[in-house]
């Protein structure tokens, strides 16, 4: 017996001459894929400057990728060729997955009195990115949390907008997360709370849709009250199921010697999928 098989309704000479041809595609593929990989750990490429404004101090960088692998690097920066020579502004620099640079290094913040710093960046499954940062006396009160969005090339995505709802003291170090489908969380560190912790530093977050429009309001992460909560992080999986990290001055659990390390798991940022026509959460039966 034979073991034909029928590809793309071929008869079977055109068929062997088919399968022949995928598998040798298929083999150079592999070969040149292999030949590219490096071993684990392995540098790629030596190392390399990201920023080309080099006028007194470039700092605080961080990073986000694809899943192509394309990335974006942002940072603040005494100083910028673009329009903010007021104090910190935040730059950005998009980059393939080869290290070539995607474009000239640009200006992220469009409100440029006084310091812009600390950005956060994240990445959807399209390479659409959001950068978040603290700039200082734009609420009104002292620092406060602010976004923009940009298109997979770059293009800013409607305005700069304000992150936090609660306005009172310092809103400080955020962190932000996305979702492949471009929905997204900010956390943050906030002097008091419109929450219960009015002792300290609190960790706060606000949910975003893709379009950058608030998905409910502010809220509180932390349960643990007394005393500093700071410093937090955020980590978002594919379907937007999220974790918040922060420090703690003691804790309700074992640790109460000095500062922990705390976190919180929240589910999905859209449940259900229906935005997205993502159905793998809905049950087959009614309740």
């Amino acid at each position: 017996a034979t073991n034909a098989f029928l590809v793309g309704g071929l008869e079977p000479a055109s068929q062997r001459e088919a399968y022949t041809t995928a598998i040798a595609t298929a083999s150079a593929l592999i070969a040149e894929a292999a030949q590219n990989q490096p071993a684990d750990g392995a540098a790629l490429g030596g190392q390399f400057e990201v920023n080309t404004y080099t006028t007194s101090g470039q700092r605080y960088p961080a990073v986000a990728a694809d899943s192509a692998g394309n990335f974006v690097v942002v940072w603040d920066s005494f100083g910028s060729a673009g329009t903010d020579r007021s104090s910190f502004s935040i730059q950005a620099q998009r980059f393939a997955a080869n290290d070539a640079a995607l474009g000239a290094q640009f200006q992220v913040n469009t409100y440029t009195t006084a310091a812009q710093r600390y950005p956060s960046v994240a990445v959807d499954g399209a390479g659409r990115f959001v950068v978040v940062w603290q700039s200082y006396g734009q609420d009104g009160s002292h620092y406060s949390v602010r976004g923009q969005r940009f298109s997979a090339a770059g293009a800013p995505a409607g305005f700069e907008f304000q992150v936090n709802s609660f306005t009172t003291g310092p809103q400080r170090d955020p962190s932000v997360a996305m979702n492949d489908a471009g929905d997204f969380v900010v956390a943050w560190q906030s002097e008091s709370s419109s929450g219960p912790d009015a002792d300290a530093y609190s960790v706060q977050l606000q949910r975003f849709r893709a379009d950058g429009s608030p998905d409910g309001g502010e809220s509180q992460v932390n349960s643990w009250t007394t005393g500093h909560q700071g410093s937090a992080g955020v980590a978002a999986d594919g379907q937007g199921n999220f974790l918040v990290v922060w420090d703690s001055s003691g804790s309700s659990g074992t640790d109460a010697d000095s500062a922990s390390i705390q976190a919180q798991r929240y589910d999905a940022l859209f449940r259900d999928g229906f935005e997205s026509s993502d159905t793998t959460r809905w049950s087959a039966s009614v309740p």
